[in-house]
């Protein structure tokens, strides 16, 4: 009850939650804590919300902390690729 309270004088006083989950990456409004892996999001979008952020109107009081889901490394090229792929005469 004294959660909600508090909840709706913020909100009466413009203060809004950042829950920044699945969105892309932005220093402005997150701040990085670590990187993950998952496959079902692009690199560079949040994965995992740490701590919500708060601003009151367009000011950040404080940058949500977020986990960024990483780049996943291209796959090295098969040894039968590698037969295939001719190479060029060194003159």
């Amino acid at each position: 009850m004294t959660f909600q309270i508090f909840t709706k004088i913020l909100e009466n006083n413009n203060m809004k939650k950042v829950q920044p989950l699945k969105e892309k990456f932005d220093p402005n409004f997150h701040e990085a804590m670590f990187e993950i892996s998952d496959e079902n999001l692009e690199p560079g979008t949040i994965g995992y919300v740490a701590q919500n952020g708060y601003k009151i109107g367009d000011r950040m009081l404080r940058a949500a902390k977020v986990g960024v889901v990483k780049g996943t490394p291209k796959p090295a090229a098969t040894a039968t690729e590698n037969k295939d792929k001719k190479e060029e005469p060194k003159n």
